[in-house]
């Protein structure tokens, strides 16, 4: 059967996109969304049998990248839920065990495990021991097994892509999903009845009410997340032309800087200037990274020292940069700066004092608050309070030995990465390594202001990094092979 052209491929995803959107917001409620929202999606794959007579597993794995942005729709059985993401995991991988299984040779290879996930063994394995601290295990263990889902997807991936030019494939069709879901984003900002959840309304310019998109999220920060660890690969590959279509490169680019933007996450910001900060450094370009340092610090003191002006006269500025309700309320207490997150930081501080070795369960730490919170809390409400602080959230709920694994992993992953790019700087691989580098950096950083340990876009990136390496480690052995077999000859 003849392959179907690429841009046919991203016609038909545009098409699926829309009628999987817009059509549930002017006929069916909720359930409706999501039913014809997988319908979408599930003609997006008959359209590809039809027209190549198969799907491969990459096509499968694209299926479930544009299921990504749509994270938080859910089919519910009672307190248990299934996400549209781990819907169609499943399809994926049931080809990808089919194709690893069939080939001898990489069945051999599947217990060739990389340094990073015998570590994630050891994290998963202290996860399953905090369950029995939990207090309420049903969760813990629910929760436990969507972070395995995760961390075997994420392995799936690191082994299915063998071959450098599939890689390239997979990274391309994330960024052009990552592009078309930032127009809708876009348009989320202006149009409320776009949002799937309830709006999060930003401010009001006049007779215009501007909203923070989340897209499939109901909170904003999480689709930031989602967007500033795709932006750093997209730079990196416009910049260094690892792919030669610079004009679609350019366009993604720009709409996913304008899709970050419509979030309105001040993490998100923070987040991805400190990582583009971090690439200048990288590259060379250490004079200019400082001086924007230096402009940044001088911005955000200026923006604080002049809150009371831009509360009065800039209404928009203030929503933007500080996004509290209250200036009065503020300038009598700062500590309101941190949106009550100090009790909750307390709070899971003294969690982990109370349960140091294996914390207080899986995702226990936000239930567990009102145990645990400060006696001057500020926090007005009875009900739990999160941590938005994974570092500190691993602390409370896994202790230290599960945070040090955790830890441990990221830098062994980070050194991988950055070992590898310093090694191949001139390739397209190396260039390629250095933007998901980069967006490793990103996730760290992001990890002190939210919970990301769930976040799908960073164990696919874990797994495309790992692949990366794997695949050219593989092609310079074979290249050895046969120079040593020309050698012989």
């Amino acid at each position: 059967m003849k392959e179907i052209r690429s841009s046919k491929i991203l016609m038909i995803l545009l098409v699926c996109i829309v009628i999987g959107l817009v059509l549930p917001y002017l006929v069916m409620h909720f359930s409706g969304k999501l039913v014809l929202l997988t319908g979408a999606l599930g003609l997006f794959a008959l359209l590809l049998l039809l027209r190549k007579g198969w799907i491969n597993v990459y096509d499968w794995l694209i299926l479930f990248f544009i299921a990504i942005p749509f994270h938080d729709f859910r089919i519910m059985f009672g307190t248990f839920y299934l996400r549209l993401t781990e819907l169609f995991f499943m399809p994926f991988f049931v080809w990808a065990s089919v194709q690893i299984f069939r080939s001898r040779i990489e069945r051999k290879n599947l217990w060739r495990l990389n340094r990073e996930y015998v570590i994630l063994l050891f994290f998963y394995a202290f996860s399953l021991m905090s369950i029995a601290f939990s207090g309420n295990p049903f969760i813990s263990t629910y929760r436990t097994a969507v972070l395995l889902y995760l961390i075997l997807m994420s392995f799936m991936v690191s082994k299915i892509l063998k071959e450098q030019d599939k890689i390239k494939l997979i990274v391309k069709a994330m960024i052009a999903i990552s592009a078309v879901a930032s127009v809708y984003a876009i348009m989320q900002s202006f149009l409320p009845a776009l949002h799937p959840f309830m709006p999060v309304r930003l401010t009001s310019l006049g007779f215009m009410t501007i909203y923070r998109s989340g897209l499939g999220w109901q909170n904003p920060n999480y689709f930031a997340l989602y967007i500033s660890m795709i932006l750093p690969i997209t730079y990196i590959c416009k910049i260094s032309k690892v792919f030669p279509e610079k004009r679609f490169l350019n366009i993604c680019f720009v709409l996913q800087a304008m899709g970050l933007f419509s979030s309105y996450s001040r993490l998100g910001f923070i987040s991805i200037a400190i990582t583009f900060l971090f690439l200048l450094w990288i590259r060379g370009k250490r004079n200019m990274a400082i001086i924007l340092f230096i402009i940044l610090i001088v911005l955000s003191v200026v923006a604080f020292l002049s809150m009371e002006y831009i509360y009065v006269n800039n209404p928009y500025l203030a929503a933007t940069i500080f996004r509290i309700p209250n200036l009065g309320e503020v300038l009598k207490n700062p500590l309101l700066i941190a949106g009550w997150r100090r009790d909750a930081w307390i709070a899971n501080i003294n969690m982990f004092l109370a349960h140091p070795f294996f914390g207080v369960g899986p995702f226990m730490s936000t239930a567990m608050y009102a145990e645990y919170r400060p006696h001057d809390q500020v926090y007005p409400l009875q009900e739990g309070l999160a941590a938005h602080n994974e570092y500190l959230s691993l602390l409370s709920e896994r202790g230290v030995f599960g945070t040090a694994l955790f830890l441990v992993f990221l830098f062994f992953l980070a050194t991988r990465a950055m070992v590898f790019y310093k090694n191949n700087k001139s390739s397209a691989e190396g260039k390629l390594m250095l933007g998901l580098w980069a967006s490793v950096i990103n996730f760290i950083f992001f990890s002190f202001g939210g919970a990301t340990i769930y976040s799908v876009q960073f164990w696919i990136n874990v797994g495309i990094i790992l692949a990366l390496y794997n695949a050219t480690k593989n092609k310079i052995k074979d290249n050895d092979l046969s120079d040593g077999a020309l050698d012989g000859k």
